[in-house]
């Protein structure tokens, strides 16, 4: 019996309490008298494709009309030889969570479900809803598959999925391997995966007979979860989108509602079942990470699940299919880049893009002492005026003007304070009135000027954002807000204050008063943290598991640029990079992780033209000559951070 540290007791009986006062959202688990199928035969067909059934083995094929080529949800190549396997014919893996043994299991469909006869079928419009009713497990999952004029669209709609409350559903994998093929030693074939700048993963075995495994939340990991191993260095998966290469054939595929809530998984090179695969897995419950005991009062990391799911949410994948010119790593990156653009989320052009990126630093707080009293101070790095004079420098020593971002400029410098700097400038860097001066250089000399504002992180109250009562919640009804990393070490920094985020349902009300202050006196906005940071927030359904980031940011986004000021973010997530007028920090690797085999530009592929784009700060990189090549290959150019000056207390606190 696991023994839980007390702020989880009181955190665990809190939650009960809620269950008993709400209800606890499970439904009696019926399993039907008769389960309706439908023969096999065509389900649906368009100009391009059709769409097939197979009912013995549960499986749908997409067949290319103009080419005969088959897409199925078991790998085409196994499916004809009328075999079976308890992965490759398995349409959806489930995790789920079994508080009788402790234990997380999974289950898989074909053993589970279709050998058991437990799968129900309904023909609907242009394809067809399947229920998957796992017995042991109690629960019944929705899967449904709909044709569509360029692609299948294959979905589980929440609100369908029945849990008895004997178990919970953690997790849904979608089509594991419908998006595969055959493990071969030719680099021509490969799996793409979006993490970093872009990824391809060889479907060749190794020579040990091992498979490479690959797993990434999208747009990183849930950025109000507590996580007790932090590794910052890890590059996230910032596009929703993965994809296959197989001979003159490829199959693309986007996760398009409730992306936020997914996982990339890949495992390349499997020698046991000869595939390669790439697919996506849906979170259906957050958790919080913890440190627990057992009855050998040892201590050991657990993952502590919310007691309910979004019964509202929508999890889908588009799989659009791909063919000779078009079926490699570009052709899928215009797929994506056209369906942003159907769906509002890019711009039509960029404007003439500068030809570098320069961040300049104000300044940070730095503990001091007066009178043997501690307090804390903000410690110039560059003030307004010191920042005209840089910018004058380097204009008269080019014929052309870079685009500017100041950060730290507020009451609390880079280090998080109250909510977007206080919605003030730093008086020990000159003020508003220095800050209008900037302004009109800038103006003069043709630059580009944006002002970063964090309205996403803060560690003290104020200007009506309370970090109390204001904070998101994470899966377990805490307060989600935690010490900042150490500078010099992947730990917390338990000497300074928590850092909480803003609870999701105030990110618009931080927005109006930005928006507010900006009015006459800031040209361009900076958003970096909003546009790199997908959080979840259980004071809502409507944000568990990190779910509605996408419209909320391009809506926030949009506020901002119908108020007449230019947007720039940070390594933004694939939702809202294609809105911003400029994104910096650009990926340039893939983390270096040893399951990838290469780096690929597919980010910049997607976004160049629509989005002005610059990478990570030269001068900052680990390896100069490494990082100034990856610029030059991918053709994204150079960014540099720079201050006036920095002072041995500045330094001292990294």
């Amino acid at each position: 019996m696991l023994i839980i540290k007390s702020s989880f007791v009181c955190l665990l009986l809190c939650g009960v309490l809620l269950l008993v006062s709400c209800g606890a959202r499970v439904s009696e688990y019926i399993l039907p008298d008769s389960i309706k199928t439908v023969a096999s035969g065509v389900l649906a067909e368009n100009d391009d494709y059709t769409l097939l059934w197979d009912n013995e083995q549960k499986c749908a094929l997409m067949k290319i009309n103009a080419s005969g080529f088959v897409w199925s949800t078991v790998p085409y190549d196994f499916y004809v030889k009328n075999d079976t396997n308890v992965n490759l014919s398995s349409p959806l893996f489930i995790r789920y969570y079994d508080p009788n043994t402790g234990a997380l299991e999974t289950a898989k469909a074909y053993s589970v479900c279709i050998e058991e006869n437990l799968v129900s079928a309904e023909k609907i419009e242009n394809g067809i809803q399947l229920n998957f009713y796992f017995e042991e497990a109690e629960i019944t999952v929705p899967l449904k598959y709909t044709l569509r004029p360029d692609s299948l669209l294959a979905s589980v709609e929440a609100s369908m999925i029945v849990e008895s409350g004997k178990t919970k559903l953690i997790s849904v994998a979608v089509l594991p391997y419908l998006c595969s093929t055959v493990n071969t030693a030719d680099l021509s074939d490969y799996l793409l995966l979006p993490v970093g700048s872009g990824a391809l993963m060889y479907t060749g075995e190794d020579t040990q007979n091992l498979s490479r495994r690959f797993s990434g939340e999208v747009y990183g990991t849930d950025a109000a979860r507590p996580v007790l191993d932090p590794n910052s260095a890890e590059e996230a998966v910032r596009l929703p989108v993965f994809g296959v290469k197989s001979g003159k054939n490829a199959l693309c595929a986007i996760i398009e509602d409730t992306s936020e809530a997914a996982r990339i998984v890949a495992e390349a090179g499997n020698g046991r079942s000869g595939y390669s695969t790439v697919y996506a897995e849906f979170d259906m419950r957050g958790y919080d990470e913890a440190e627990v005991k057992n009855d050998q009062n040892q201590y050991y990391d657990a993952q502590i699940y919310a007691e309910r799911f979004s019964k509202t949410a929508v999890y889908s994948v588009g799989y659009y299919p791909l063919a000779n010119e078009t079926a490699d790593y570009g052709g899928m990156a215009a797929r994506y880049r056209d369906y942003l653009a159907a769906n509002g989320q890019l711009n039509d052009t960029a404007a003439e893009q500068p030809p570098y990126h320069i961040t300049l630093l104000g300044g940070g707080t730095v503990k001091t002492f007066t009178a043997g009293v501690p307090h804390e101070r903000l410690t110039a790095a560059t003030t307004f005026a010191q920042s005209e004079k840089i910018l004058r420098d380097l204009s008269a020593a080019a014929d052309y003007a870079p685009e500017v971002l100041l950060k730290g400029f507020g009451k609390s410098g880079t280090d998080a304070g109250q909510l977007a700097g206080g919605f003030e400038f730093a008086k020990a860097l000159g003020g508003s009135e220095r800050q209008k001066q900037l302004e009109s250089t800038c103006a003069e000399l043709g630059i580009n000027l944006y002002t970063d504002f964090d309205i996403v992180f803060f560690s003290r109250s104020g200007n009506g954002f309370g970090t109390v009562f204001d904070a998101a919640k994470t899966a377990n009804l805490q307060k989600a807000a935690r010490y900042p990393t150490m500078k010099n070490l992947p730990a917390a920094d338990t000497s300074q204050r928590k850092i909480s985020l803003l609870k999701r349902g105030l990110l618009d009300k931080a927005v109006e008063q930005l928006v507010k202050f900006a009015e006459s006196r800031v040209s361009g906005i900076g958003l970096s943290t909003l546009g790199k940071t997908a959080y979840s927030d259980y004071n809502s359904e409507q944000y568990y598991t990190k779910a509605g980031a996408a419209e909320q940011t391009k809506s926030l986004i949009q506020k901002v640029q119908s108020a007449g000021h230019g947007v720039s973010l940070s390594v933004a997530n694939g939702y809202a990079a294609g809105l911003a007028d400029s994104v910096f920090d650009v990926p340039l690797g893939n983390g270096g992780y040893d399951t990838l085999n290469e780096t690929v530009p597919f980010y910049q592929m997607v976004f160049r033209g629509h989005t002005a784009l610059y990478g990570p700060s030269l001068n900052l990189a680990a390896d100069g000559k490494t990082a100034l090549l990856r610029s030059i290959e991918s053709g994204t150019p150079l960014s540099f951070t720079l201050c006036d000056s920095a002072s041995p207390a500045l330094i001292n606190a990294g």
